[in-house]
């Protein structure tokens, strides 16, 4: 939930909710999860909200919970990348082989700098 602030017009508000990375990620999980009943994207938003406050009490857990995740993630895509190409590679499809493995490792190495 996001509060207009004292002499913000409704549109200001709007655009501030809709800009706020909280709101944005709570819209994504309540839109993947929409079938589920009990999802509202107002307690996402608020979940993610309180997320700060732990990292700011001194507790990472989380964040480094989702940084582990997120690199093994990203190691299973480039190794499928990798399979994708060798598969190419292998049919003879040299020119598809050349963009799976070349996406891979330009994916890996942006991954450090987001």
């Amino acid at each position: 939930m996001v509060d207009a602030r004292v002499g913000e017009s409704d549109q200001q508000t709007i655009a501030r909710a809709l800009l706020s990375p909280s709101v944005r990620a709570g819209h994504m999980l309540a839109e993947t999860h929409k079938g589920h009943p009990a999802v509202d994207v107002n307690a996402f938003v608020a979940e993610l909200q309180s997320h700060p406050n732990a990292v700011g009490a001194g507790s990472f857990a989380r964040s480094e919970e989702m940084l582990n995740a997120q690199a093994h993630a990203l190691n299973e895509l480039f190794y499928e990348f990798v399979g994708w190409g060798r598969v190419n590679a292998k049919a003879g499809h040299l020119e598809a082989a050349e963009i799976y493995p070349s996406s891979a490792c330009a994916r890996k190495a942006n991954a450090g700098h987001r």
